[in-house]
């Protein structure tokens, strides 16, 4: 049993507050290096804040103990109205019955039917950056990403809608970053017309009718077109017989929307971004990815046969999380480690700070994927690496983001060399939903010419 007991922050609930608008690495820096790895804050009365940097509290709730933990009810409350009850945010039988009758949308033979369309997709936003000498990288990669998950989950051509989509999306995403770092904001419900809510509702109302009536057109058309929505309206629950609801469904193309796009964009940011502060490691990139393709397009069969490929995204999602944070609250009042933690507890888990940590990660702040090597993946303590989650509710997509990032990455490097504009502002993580840019991140490319191996 661990031994590990929480530790009382002496810093106030405002000032903490404060820090993680202001500064969140700061603040958690700060919490770690006074408290160490399992903090104890104080919200209010009969409310209490737990932070975990340690890897192994992180396996005992999310791998050991899962079923005694939940999803924290003030989370769910903030996110039902937009989001609903997909399976991020349902719970207990609901929750596994939904995971799997959507787990075969996700096999890999699924998944791979979406490779061309990926590097076509890729291509087309190439082809339109020949026009354009800078570009917004964060905003660039979002509609990329946006138009690869709605074909994924759709298999229909609405690209005059994707704007309009991401716009949407980017708002909920936004608002959500707002009122987690806001317990006031977390506390009040979705009902009251404060400014927050109507926003959240706003593009709530944008998004149903688009996704309603894509779902309705599939309902009629009873023809399994190979997309997301197909195999949904398919999926059968073996015990009852019952398919999904168009709630259902409508709840979990608005998970996927939101898990399919926006974490994968930030995560291919971050890595053209670290690109353009390595040119040796761009470099070595680079011949990879002429010796492997010879200037074709990538495809599927040449995915094992980009190794350094994958350790560049590997390594950018051990340093740049999509998930900044997971959160959970007991089911009841139970110990977590050598602590008695009431029901009431709010638990956040810190990805972020773990891959961070000099005592699993030699040189942790930089930028080097030659440490993942097959040996060095197998050594690691159990959730010191964990950018997809762990345990039951590790995200389902995982194998769908692997493989997209790994080809929009071949298809991108190959053709253009990205840097920072000059007199651009220092690049810095925003710590919301997901983990974004704090300012916009202009980028100029430059054509290359791939030199075959």
């Amino acid at each position: 049993m661990n031994s590990l007991t929480a530790r009382k922050a002496r810093l106030s609930l405002s000032e903490v507050a404060k820090g993680f608008r202001v500064d969140p690495i700061g603040i958690m820096t700060q919490l770690q290096h006074e408290y160490g790895d399992f903090i104890m804050i104080q919200v209010m009365p009969g409310l209490v804040n737990y932070v975990i940097f340690s890897p192994e509290l992180a396996y005992d709730i999310l791998v050991k103990r899962p079923e005694q933990f939940q999803k924290p009810v003030l989370a769910k409350r903030m996110l039902k109205s937009s989001f609903g009850n997909g399976i991020f945010f349902s719970e207990g039988t609901f929750w596994r019955r939904q995971r799997k009758l959507a787990q075969p949308a996700f096999n890999h033979a699924r998944i791979h039917v979406y490779a061309n369309d990926m590097v076509a997709n890729t291509q087309k936003m190439l082809e339109r950056w020949q026009t354009n000498p800078q570009i917004d990288l964060a905003k660039e990669m979002h509609a990329l990403t946006l138009v690869i998950v709605v074909n994924a989950l759709f298999k229909t051509d609405i690209s005059g809608l994707t704007d309009t989509i991401g716009q949407a999306m980017g708002e909920l995403t936004a608002v959500a970053g707002e009122q987690a770092t806001s317990m006031l904001h977390l506390m009040l419900p979705s009902w009251l017309p404060t400014s927050i809510n109507q926003r959240k509702q706003r593009a709530v109302d944008i998004l149903n009718p688009i996704i309603y009536k894509l779902l309705a057109d599939q309902r009629a058309s009873t023809v399994d077109k190979g997309d997301l929505l197909s195999m949904f309206l398919q999926a059968v629950d073996e015990e009852t017989g019952e398919r999904m609801t168009d709630l259902q469904v409508r709840d979990e193309l608005m998970t996927m929307f939101i898990a399919g796009h926006d974490t994968s964009a930030n995560a291919l940011a971050w890595t053209l971004v670290e690109l353009a502060r390595h040119p040796e490691i761009e470099a070595k990139l680079h011949a990879e990815v002429d010796s492997v393709l010879g200037g074709r397009a990538p495809q599927l069969s040449d995915v094992p046969l980009l190794p350094y490929t994958q350790n560049v995204i590997k390594e950018a999602l051990r340093m740049y999380p999509p998930a900044v944070f997971i959160a959970r609250q007991p089911l009841s009042p139970l110990h977590i480690g050598a602590s008695s933690v009431p029901k009431t507890a709010l638990i956040n888990i810190i990805p972020y700070m773990i891959q961070r940590d000099s005592r699993w990660f030699d040189d942790p702040n930089s930028f080097n994927p030659d440490r993942f090597t097959a040996d060095f993946e197998k050594q690691l303590p159990k959730c010191t690496y964990f950018p997809f989650g762990a345990g039951p509710r590790i995200c389902i997509g995982n194998g769908f983001a692997m493989l997209e990032m790994q080809l929009v990455l071949a298809t991108i490097v190959q053709r253009y060399q990205l840097s920072f504009v000059p007199g651009q502002a220092p690049v810095e993580p925003k710590f919301d939903l997901t983990l974004g840019f704090k300012q916009t991140v202009r980028m100029q490319i430059a054509e290359r010419i791939p030199v075959a191996g």
